[in-house]
């Protein structure tokens, strides 16, 4: 397995796998990141926050698999409580 970190917007790049930490207490995206992954996946991240389904607890993973583009697969791994 090859891991790599690169300067890219994410949503732009071909790739099989991204994964997105979620912080317990998560809500639905309004700005930012989440929010435009969010649109990608056609609103699939808000309804599995508002659902209860993604609560960012940790051990919590739940992989979507977008319509089109070059991401082939977007997991979302529940870290656990934010701390400061």
């Amino acid at each position: 397995m090859q891991v790599a970190f690169h300067g890219l917007d994410p949503l732009a790049s071909t790739t099989p796998l991204l994964a997105v930490a979620v912080a317990e207490g998560v809500s639905p995206p309004e700005s930012g990141f989440l929010a435009r992954l969010d649109a990608f996946l056609g609103g699939a991240l808000a309804r599995l926050v508002a659902s209860g389904d993604l609560k960012g607890r940790a051990g919590d993973e739940i992989v979507l698999y977008p319509p089109a583009g070059g991401l082939e697969r977007v997991v979302f791994l529940g870290v656990g409580k934010q701390t400061d």
